[in-house]
């Protein structure tokens, strides 16, 4: 444990990246905390998943939650051009022999509030903070807004998987 920390990785960012990485270093051992400046759920533009996105769900436990959800299953995907033909439709199952062919398109809000859940439940910590910053000359910190704690954390590592933060 490196002194003033109680985390060995800090991410900034709690969209499905960032809640991501923190299931798979939680499930590791890690001792970790994301920083999310954002209320969950908020808004975000809809999301279609790809046939691919079954595997790092999977890793992380997410497929049984996924299967049991509302959000509608997704077997191949079409596409409009510009004066409105449809291309013919490409069914992921032709490509893929796998339970991956089959994947979903999701609501993003609910979709990444899932995702966070998940990490807490694998041990993750998420705080919400209005500011997070980082200092220069190769010594990375966060410095969380928390009525109850405005200590600077030292982890091992800082993984940034936002956009849109003030720099330091």
């Amino acid at each position: 444990m490196n002194p003033g920390s109680d985390f060995d990785v800090i991410i900034i960012g709690g969209g499905p990246a960032g809640s991501t990485a923190a299931s798979v270093l939680a499930q590791k051992g890690r001792r970790v905390v994301v920083l999310e400046k954002e209320k969950f759920p908020r808004y975000h533009i809809g999301e279609s998943l790809i046939p691919y996105t079954y595997f790092p769900l999977e890793r992380i436990g997410m497929i049984e939650q996924m299967k049991a959800s509302h959000f509608t299953v997704k077997l191949s995907v079409q596409f409009v051009g510009q004066r409105g033909r449809a291309s013919q439709p490409f069914y992921f199952f032709n490509q893929l022999k796998h339970e991956a062919a089959s994947t979903w398109q999701v609501r993003r809000s609910e979709f990444d509030q899932m995702l966070l859940d998940n990490a807490r439940k694998k041990g993750a910590q998420q705080w919400r903070g209005d500011r997070n910053r980082g200092s220069g000359q190769n010594r990375l910190y966060a410095r969380i807004s928390r009525p109850d704690d405005d200590r600077r954390h030292r982890p091992r590592c800082a993984v940034r998987l936002t956009r849109g933060l003030e720099a330091p």
